[in-house]
């Protein structure tokens, strides 16, 4: 809105409008920026110890616990969406990050997905 305001105020002072400035009497509404609603340093250390954790207590067999660890840290380090993990396989992983990645919201294909080294190093844990 700012930016319309702004050049219909350039363009009336170029050559005035007819019936007088479009803008005139028309304020902008200020909003105001949405709090950050992530997780704090400290909630991501307690997820990463209760990961931590459950591999070290639990020993049923037919649970993967490297899998589910893996897949904690690609979404708290990627950014991606649950659903758009699930779509991934294994062959679009290359080098540092994952490529050709479909984003749902936005139906793009994101070229690279970069993959930080401690999700990198859950993602070959979990391979073996």
């Amino acid at each position: 809105m700012a930016t319309l305001k702004h050049f219909a105020r350039w363009v009336h002072k170029e050559k005035p409008f007819v019936t007088g400035y479009p803008f005139q009497g028309v304020r902008i509404i200020e909003i105001e920026e949405p709090r950050w609603n992530g997780l704090s340093d400290k909630q991501i250390l307690r997820l990463k110890s209760a990961c931590e954790h459950r591999i070290a207590t639990c020993k049923q067999k037919n649970q993967n616990l490297l899998l589910e660890v893996t897949v904690f840290y690609i979404l708290l380090t990627t950014g991606l969406r649950e659903s758009e993990l699930a779509l991934l396989n294994y062959g679009q992983y290359h080098h540092r990050g994952f490529h050709e990645v479909k984003r749902s919201k936005s139906k793009k294909i994101s070229t690279k997905v970069p993959l930080p080294n401690e999700a990198r190093d859950h993602l070959g844990q979990s391979r073996c």
